[in-house]
């Protein structure tokens, strides 16, 4: 008997205030279910027997921010029409 241990992953998503994590996870295993019935198709009688390991990895999202104020010209200032907050 042959046996393999082949790779299946889903893509990276990331999850914020809103997200439906139910509809991520459906997404993430659907295509774990499709990648894992394309590798049993490549060569006939391959047969899935267990799941040897499954992880899932988490990281805290922190988006970039601006750090530093740029005066706007006298003419656009003048203007009233562009907000440009003065750093603190």
């Amino acid at each position: 008997m042959v046996t393999a241990e082949p790779t299946f992953r889903s893509d990276v998503e990331a999850i914020v205030d809103g997200t439906d994590v139910n509809e991520i996870h459906s997404v993430a295993v659907d295509k774990m279910m499709e990648s894992m019935a394309n590798f049993q198709r490549m060569d006939s009688n391959w047969q899935f027997r267990s799941v040897v390991n499954l992880a899932i990895n988490t990281a805290v999202y922190k988006p970039l921010r601006g750090n530093s104020y740029i005066p706007l010209p006298k003419e656009l200032a003048n203007k009233k029409a562009i907000i440009n907050t003065e750093k603190q």
